[in-house]
C-alpha cells in the first residue's frame, strides 16, 4: 500500500487518530507516512488491552455530619467529637460544629479545624472524598 500523501497528512493531527480509537502504533505509522504496518505489528497493537483513562477524583463540596465523623475516625481514631470540641474555643465555631447538618469543604471552620488538628489541605480533601463514600 502507498504512503499517504504529504498534503493529506497536513490536515490530520496524530491526537485525533488516537482519540478516535486508532492505537498509538497505527497512528504513528499513518502520521509518519510509512506504508501499512505488518501483520505482526497489527496483531501486537490489537493484543494490547486499551485501558480507559482513570476518572479524575473530585473532592465533594459537602458531606453529611455522619459521613464526616466516620471518615475522621478512619483517618485518626483519636479524632472523636469530644477531642474536636476541646480544640474549639470560639462560640461561633462551637455553634457551627454542633449545629451543622452538613459540612462544606470550603467553609472556614474546616480550614481552622485542619490547622488545629494538624490536617493538611490534601488530607482534608482525602477525608472528604472518603466521607462521600460512606
Amino acid at each position: 500500500m502507498r504512503a499517504a500523501s504529504p498534503n493529506c497528512l497536513a490536515l490530520i493531527k496524530p491526537e485525533s487518530l488516537t482519540k478516535h480509537g486508532l492505537t498509538p502504533l497505527l497512528a504513528r505509522t499513518f502520521w509518519s507516512g510509512v506504508a501499512t504496518p505488518s501483520v505482526a505489528d497489527l496483531a501486537a497493537a490489537l493484543a494490547t488491552p486499551r485501558t480507559p483513562p482513570a476518572a479524575p477524583v473530585v473532592v465533594p463540596t459537602e458531606v453529611s455530619r455522619r459521613q464526616l465523623f466516620r471518615a475522621l475516625l478512619e483517618f485518626n481514631p483519636a479524632l472523636t467529637r469530644a477531642a474536636i470540641l476541646a480544640q474549639l474555643t470560639a462560640e461561633a465555631d462551637l455553634i457551627e460544629f454542633d449545629e451543622a447538618l452538613e459540612f462544606r469543604r470550603d467553609h472556614p471552620l474546616i480550614a481552622r479545624l485542619g490547622e488545629m488538628l494538624d490536617i493538611t489541605s490534601a488530607q482534608a480533601d482525602a477525608i472528604f472524598i472518603r466521607a462521600a463514600q460512606l
